[in-house]
């Protein structure tokens, strides 16, 4: 009776132990889907950065630009008036 029992506590240890290693299994996926998730979007994090670090800069050149555009029209006798600029 003895054995019956110390084989029957083996075999629950045993199917708990498979149990948790597959849940560890199971942990260790989603955190790698996570963590590569989490990097994907780091990248695009920072490509959308760029993009907007540019835009800026091309409505800075464009701002310039229209501004000595007014200036030489100004200078030129070509005045504008507000409504149109």
């Amino acid at each position: 009776m003895k054995t019956n029992e110390a084989n029957q506590r083996l075999t629950d240890s045993l199917r708990v132990q498979t149990g948790l290693h597959d849940e560890v299994n199971e942990l260790r996926l989603k955190y790698s889907k996570a963590s590569l998730e989490k990097d994907v979007l780091s990248s695009k994090s920072v490509r959308l950065e760029e993009s907007v670090a540019n835009l800026r800069t091309q409505l800075t050149s464009a701002a310039t630009k229209k501004e000595r555009f007014l200036q030489v029209q100004f200078y030129c006798g070509h005045v504008f008036p507000r409504s149109i600029i």
